[in-house]
């Protein structure tokens, strides 16, 4: 695993942020989105951002879980491209680069990212 990439999951591992707007903590690494079932929060890794692909992470079990999306700004549509879990010493465990249209729903986890990705490449109507 490369060094950068155990380097986020450690720094996921170790983030606690309180709830806030997803905007007024767009300048950090990690920006809360949600929180899973669990009520455990689920991250938004602004430096993974690439046009409109980004990642989400969450604890999962004792590892991290992560999931990558691509935008569709213009039609408001997301999907998933791949999710991987890793240990909690960021060994990958499993991955799957199943791709999906997932549905863009504005108040979920990877809607809320959506939003925040599409306004930062500032597209319309965003």
């Amino acid at each position: 695993m490369s060094l950068s990439k155990l380097g986020v999951l450690l720094g996921v591992i170790g983030i606690s942020f309180t709830s806030g707007s997803v905007l007024a903590q767009e300048t950090e690494r990690f920006v809360t989105v949600g929180q899973t079932s669990d009520g455990l929060t689920i991250n938004l890794d602004t430096q993974s951002i690439r046009d409109t692909r980004y990642k989400l992470y969450f604890p999962y079990g004792t590892g991290i879980a992560e999931s990558t999306f691509n935008a569709s700004c213009g039609e408001s549509r997301l999907f998933l491209l791949g999710t991987a879990l890793y240990s909690d010493s960021g060994k990958l465990l499993v991955e799957s680069k199943k791709s999906e249209e997932v549905g863009y729903i504005q108040k979920s986890p990877p809607g809320q990212a959506m939003a925040l990705v599409c306004r930062r490449i500032g597209a319309r109507g965003w």
